[in-house]
Formats: structure tokens, sequence, C-alpha cells
């Protein structure tokens, strides 16, 4: 139960750590990047609870009953679109308010240009509504639900039933457990290689993360979801 609060609570604490990287890998330099993977640790630890109040106000929920909402296995989209008065568009600008008045004074000061403001706009807003799709525990639910011929709507579904990724692949004719290992490690290992051919990670960042990335993924695709 200690570990699945704290993959609930990463995925609001995932909100502020994309936000604060999205800005800072956005300076440039080697330094910037080095900022950046810092700020990511610290956002995931303290920024995480600013932004689960600020969603949890937003869809006038206390924390505790939003995290018991998100335990359940719904998407914070799901459960925006749920709640009276609310969407999910609303909570992304919700969110988004206070970094976008922050660039906006940055761009009075002549600190920041109109177009990279926007800039910084749009890539913010793509994380976030990216972030409220995502189901708490488990990461790039669309690849799975491609390998498996399935929408994602009916993947969570067989999620919040109770049964595991590798139980429904073993369940769907033609594909199996194994072989959505193997396709998940796949695209993530292009993934590093692609983010250390652009430079966004060093060579000892993506030997480290390469790793461990058949294990962690095997874990995600073999664990079933608390009811």
């Amino acid at each position: 139960m200690r570990k699945r609060n704290a993959m609930i609570a990463l995925a609001i604490a995932a909100i502020a750590a994309g936000v604060i990287v999205a800005v800072a890998s956005s300076g440039g330099g080697g330094h910037a990047r080095g900022s950046a993977a810092r700020a990511k640790g610290e956002a995931a630890r303290a920024g995480g609870r600013t932004e689960a109040q600020a969603a949890a106000a937003y869809l006038g929920l206390t924390t505790a009953e939003l995290h018991r909402q998100l335990q359940s296995g719904h998407t914070l989209a799901q459960i925006a679109d749920t709640t009276g008065g609310k969407s999910a568009t609303g909570l992304v600008e919700a969110l988004l308010s206070k970094r976008a008045a922050q660039l906006s004074a940055a761009v009075k000061a002549k600190k920041l240009s109109s177009a990279s403001e926007r800039r910084r706009l749009a890539r913010l807003r793509r994380r976030l509504e990216a972030e409220l799709e995502r189901t708490p525990g488990y990461t790039d639910l669309p690849a799975a639900a491609r390998y498996l011929g399935v929408s994602i709507a009916q993947l969570r579904a067989d999620l919040r039933a109770g049964r595991s990724l590798a139980q429904i692949a073993a369940a769907t004719p033609g594909k199996s457990a194994t072989g959505l290992i193997d396709t998940r490690v796949s695209t993530r290992e292009a993934n590093l290689e692609a983010a250390l051919a652009s430079g966004k990670i060093s060579r000892a960042t993506e030997s480290l993360l390469a790793s461990s990335v058949r294990q962690r993924i095997t874990s995600e695709v073999q664990r079933k979801p608390t009811p």
C-alpha cells in the first residue's frame, strides 16, 4: 500500500516536474541540463504537493479525495471531466495559470520574447495534457494499447477490473506478456538513444536508465492494480 501511494503521489508530482524541466531545459547549455535534472527530482518531492493541492482545489476536492479517485484507476482527465462544472481543459488551464503569469511578467520586463513565451507555454500545455491522461502507476498506456490492438479506454477498464497488463496480453489472441514487454523495451531504448544523440542526456545517464529498462517494464506489466 505504501508503494502504491507513492506512485499515486508521483503521478501528480510528475506534473510539477514536467513543467520545471520543460522551462529549465529550454535555456540550453550543459549546466542548464544538469540544473533541470536536479529540478526534476526536487519538483517530484516538493512541487508535487503544491500541484496536488492546485488540482484538488480546482476540482473542489480534498487531496485525500483526489488520491482515492486516482487509486481507483481513473486519470486526472477522467476525474475532471466527470466533476460537475469542471473539465480536463479547465484543469490544465488552472495548473498553467501561475507559470503563464510568470512568463508574461518576464516578457514585460524584456527578459523573454513573446515568441519564446508562446513556445514555452505550448510545450508546458502538451506535457500537462499528457500527464492528465496517464493512469497512475503505469507509463505509456497508449503504446500498450497499440500493441494489444485495443482502445485505451478498454485497457483502462481492464486495469480497473483488477487485471494486470500481463493477464490482459495473455488473454488477447496473438499477443503475450513477453511480446508486450519486448515491444515496450525496444521503444524505450530507442527513445533513450534518440535523447543521447540529441544531447538531451549524457552517455552515463543513458547507460544507467537502459540498464534497468527491462526490469522496470517487466514489473509494471506483471503488477496487478490495487483495487
